[in-house]
């Protein structure tokens, strides 16, 4: 049992009479203020049966033989969970809505917070010894949240018989890893590094990369382990990684934040709506996307031969090669990927990285659908009432910073099922 208040407010100023009579009105023909906070509850938690909160043993449960007879075994049901609660989700939203031009024109804009506060987590600085048989149960520790906003603007309108609206929407979303359940680390690196007390959550770190090695020369003179063994493994072609701390070693130390979150939903998305109709013709259009998201290129879109051979065309014919390969001192033609070679090799020319790693941008037509309504003097005739002829199609193209891979795939190696483009040609008919 539990308490979960919530509450709104709201105020539409441009019904007062105050601004009914100014000559903002005029333009500003609609504008209401609002805002609304609640908390919600979610027993959704994991690792938590029902009787949890019960002591007691499980029997039955393996056994043994004792003096060459069997024993039934009987083990602890654990230290029962007596202060586990459910979560909590604080949301506040506060948003504007404005219409201008007699409505022609009209915004939306909401800011919005979602805090989810006493997430599951069991304290690690009690220490249980292996022999007790159980562990620490979980309690409400630990919070996230979601800050962003929403934006919304529409434009509709007609030309004489020619009507038409045009509209966009964009939310930005961030999530955060908020309280945290008494961190502990060891120094101040270690705090920089794995803290996620009040932070942007699943940020990508790597290395940066800073150039390309060209020539044995230049390998064999460079002053900075750029393999960790010295760079014997490192060829031509290879990439070159940022010495952050200056201590003359690529390692996880120099990692740096860069990127964003890889296997979720985008923290920014857009859309662009337009549409239109003109006597019997109409026209409709759909854009969809998104940025600040991530994708690392592994596996079989980055290393050539990987699970046999399984790799896109370019990361061969794109890459550091030999003008003659029967040649070895023949002239190094450069490429875009590394030099081709087996995928066992040890090599540091596919560490994660901002050479590998895509902050993805991208715009995409998803939806357009072109019809003719037949006026109905003519259909009227056959005994219809309505014969609308039209083409449509779905994920038609896209442009985006990885034109080699659709932009809304999610595994890094490429191998999850695309989105498919379809065209439908169709009628519909009333009678």
């Amino acid at each position: 049992m539990g308490i979960l208040p919530s509450a709104s407010l709201g105020w539409r100023i441009s019904e007062e009479n105050f601004w009914k009579e100014s000559k903002i009105a005029n333009v500003f023909s609609n504008l209401k203020i609002r805002g609304s906070y609640g908390v919600v509850g979610d027993d959704n938690v994991s690792d938590y049966a029902a009787f949890d909160y019960l002591p007691g043993y499980k029997y039955n449960n393996g056994g043994a033989v004792l003096d060459g007879d069997w024993v039934v075994g009987t083990e602890t049901r654990g230290l029962p969970n007596k202060t586990l609660s459910w979560m909590e989700s604080k949301i506040l939203d506060i948003g504007v809505d404005m219409g201008f031009f007699n409505n022609r024109l009209n915004a939306q804009v909401d800011f919005f917070q979602r805090i989810r506060d006493g997430i599951p987590e069991s304290r690690y600085d009690v220490l249980i010894p292996n022999e007790a048989g159980f562990s620490l149960p979980k309690e409400n520790l630990r919070s996230d949240k979601h800050v962003g906003f929403d934006a919304m603007v529409n434009w509709t309108d007609h030309v004489s018989d020619f009507n038409y609206s045009v509209g966009a929407n964009m939310t930005y979303s961030r999530f955060w890893d908020w309280e945290q359940y008494d961190t502990r680390h060891s120094n101040s690196w270690d705090v920089y590094r794995n803290s996620i007390w009040h932070r942007v959550g699943y940020v990508n770190w790597g290395y940066e990369a800073v150039g390309r090695f060209t020539s044995w020369e230049q390998i064999a003179t460079y002053p900075i382990d750029n393999d960790r063994k010295g760079n014997k493994t490192v060829v031509p072609g290879d990439i070159m990684y940022k010495d952050v701390n200056g201590d003359g070693v690529i390692n996880y130390m120099d990692e740096r934040p860069i990127g964003y979150r890889s296997d979720s939903t985008p923290t920014l998305n857009f859309g662009i709506n337009l549409s239109a109709s003109w006597k019997g013709f109409d026209l409709a259009m759909d854009w969809t996307g998104s940025g600040m998201t991530s994708w690392q290129q592994q596996y079989e879109t980055a290393r050539p031969f990987q699970n046999d051979g399984n790799s896109p065309e370019e990361v061969f014919k794109d890459a550091w090669h030999l003008a003659d390969i029967w040649d070895a001192d023949s002239q190094l033609i450069p490429g875009k990927y590394p030099l081709i070679r087996l995928n066992n090799e040890e090599t540091s020319a596919y560490d994660k990285s901002t050479f590998w790693l895509h902050n993805v941008k991208y715009i995409k037509l998803r939806n357009l659908e072109f019809g003719y309504t037949l006026p109905k003097r003519i259909v009227a005739k056959a005994g219809i009432s309505n014969l609308r002829l039209y083409v449509s199609g779905t994920n038609l193209f896209s442009i985006s910073n990885i034109p080699f891979m659709d932009p809304e795939c999610i595994d890094s190696n490429g191998l999850d099922y695309p989105t498919m483009r379809v065209v439908n040609l169709g009628i519909n008919l009333k009678f």
